[in-house]
């Protein structure tokens, strides 16, 4: 399958900072988890990929983030659903590098530490919804 052209919108931003704070004597642990729902522009060969992405410590404790963002995919065949849902971790991967920068970005302004996270999407915590 090739791509004609792909685009990555940021649709939404929200972060919370929590009253509990971690306990300093145990790492750290972010929890990062995804969901993706995929559909087709009616008419087109037009795929988007909704992309939410939650980012909390675990246990959850000093501050929350959720991402959502839009990967628009202009294929240069038509797919069934189905082959455009298999490529989904793929073509949402797309959008790593963003969404490492936005976390790290906001975390940095709600906690006054920046988080990095990798730019790549967890496969473990991937599910298309």
């Amino acid at each position: 399958m090739e791509i004609e052209k792909l685009s990555v919108q940021l649709k939404g931003f929200s972060g919370q900072v929590l009253d509990k704070i971690p306990d300093r004597s145990k790492p750290l642990n972010i929890n990062v988890s995804h969901k993706a729902r995929v559909e087709k522009v009616e008419g087109t060969k037009t795929y988007l990929y909704h992309l939410s992405t939650d980012v909390a410590p675990e246990p959850r404790a000093l501050f929350t983030c959720q991402v959502n963002q839009v990967i628009q995919v202009d294929f240069v065949q038509d797919l069934a659903i189905q082959e455009a849902k298999n490529v989904s971790y793929d073509l949402c991967s797309q959008a790593a590098n963003l969404l490492s920068f936005l976390i790290g970005t906001m975390t940095k302004e709600l906690i006054d530490t920046p988080i990095i996270i990798p730019p790549s999407l967890n496969l473990e915590a991937f599910e298309i919804i």
